[in-house]
């Protein structure tokens, strides 16, 4: 994972409040940059799970998802994912593609340490500047007010998590034709820590395809949303996607409720690409 939570906590972090928390004593600090938190929609506080060890915490979301039947590490993590997506209104998808893919895994330890799963990001001079943590990699230079709970804490990790995701889209939204609608400008600003400029844009769509590509080998992948541009054709659709013209069929097929000839397509409209046989590039 590159340094960006530490750039979008600096450039988005939790808002208004976040800033003027800066210029605070620091026992007044703590009492802003909480309140900034609890500012974020919906956001549910849980019972304090950093002392104890890994074991037991998954041992304690296995009774909140008892239905899973599991202590299965990855299927407890993307439960818990689920449920902060579901709350926030953030698609299932872009909530598991993102903690997965930050997380390598949806890992809250390291498999074989079971050390919390860290990410040390350096300066220009090789100095550490920050830390990124746990599942939903929270960076403990942009967001103090999330630690010491969120680098030992898997429910307050993802809590936080998907509340600052929640926060991102609000400020930062819009498609880019990367196949998440709105939320792929709020991916890039996961990752970038900022609207993505013209030159930024090869790497948000590398990073991109990483999430399409872990979402596609995990089965969570539904149709992408592709926005029509002028001079497309189903066949120049097609061969972006499937990497062949001649699979226009299966884009016609999906979308015939609103596209009624394969010759008229209108720019601006949406459709949605069937995913199997989908070209990913990892």
């Amino acid at each position: 994972m590159v340094a960006c939570i530490a750039s979008l906590g600096l450039v988005l972090g939790l808002g208004t409040l976040a800033k003027q928390a800066a210029s605070l004593p620091s026992t007044q600090k703590i009492h802003t940059t909480q309140t900034a938190f609890a500012s974020l929609s919906n956001y549910t506080p849980f019972p304090d799970l950093s002392p104890y060890s890994p074991q037991h915490q998954l041992q304690a979301l296995a009774r909140r998802y008892v239905h899973l039947n599991s202590e299965e590490p990855r299927a407890l993590i993307q439960a818990a994912v689920r449920q902060h997506a579901l709350v926030h209104h953030i698609p299932l998808t872009v909530a598991l593609g993102i903690s997965g893919h930050e997380s390598g895994g949806w890992q809250m330890w390291h498999p074989k340490t079971r050390k919390p799963l860290a990410n040390v990001n350096y300066g220009a001079g090789g100095q550490v500047v920050s830390t990124d943590w746990g599942v939903m990699q929270i960076n403990d230079r942009a967001h103090p007010e999330a630690f010491p709970r969120a680098r030992q804490d898997i429910a307050h990790n993802i809590a936080f998590g998907m509340a600052l995701l929640a926060k991102t889209h609000q400020v930062y939204r819009g498609s880019l034709n990367l196949g998440f609608g709105t939320w792929d400008t709020t991916i890039a600003a996961y990752h970038l820590g900022h609207a993505p400029t013209a030159s930024e844009m090869p790497q948000v769509q590398h990073y991109i395809q990483q999430l399409k590509a872990l979402l596609k080998n995990e089965a969570l992948l539904p149709d992408l949303l592709y926005t029509v541009q002028a001079g497309d054709t189903l066949e120049k659709i097609a061969a972006q996607h499937y990497g062949a013209a001649t699979d226009w069929k299966r884009i016609w097929h999906h979308n015939q409720a609103h596209i009624s000839h394969p010759e008229h397509l209108r720019a601006g409209l949406e459709i949605r690409i069937p995913l199997s046989s989908l070209r990913v590039q990892g």
